[in-house]
């Protein structure tokens, strides 16, 4: 985070509910989790809307906003959400 902070970088956060979207204030969360801290194939649970159940991914505006999780990482959410609906 602290190259993001550096270099003025902005990142968005996005629910996969698509209940909505906000800036992260990158140096607020770098106070909190430190300079060294990676978004990169990092998720949370929905904090933009209470009560939704969705996940937040994280995207790096760089020219457009580029996903902040490999290809593994989605694999490995979505298995994930599988286990969790069966379980259900």
């Amino acid at each position: 985070m602290g190259a993001m902070i550096d270099g003025g970088a902005e990142v968005r956060i996005l629910c996969e509910e698509r209940c909505g979207s906000t800036d992260l204030d990158v140096a607020a969360l770098a106070a909190r989790v430190g300079r060294d801290y990676s978004l990169i194939g990092r998720r949370c649970r929905c904090r933009i809307t209470p009560g939704c159940a969705g996940w937040n991914h994280f995207y790096y505006l760089h020219g457009v906003f580029r996903p902040l999780w490999s290809d593994a990482d989605l694999a490995r959410w979505s298995s994930q959400r599988l286990a969790a609906m069966h379980r259900q």
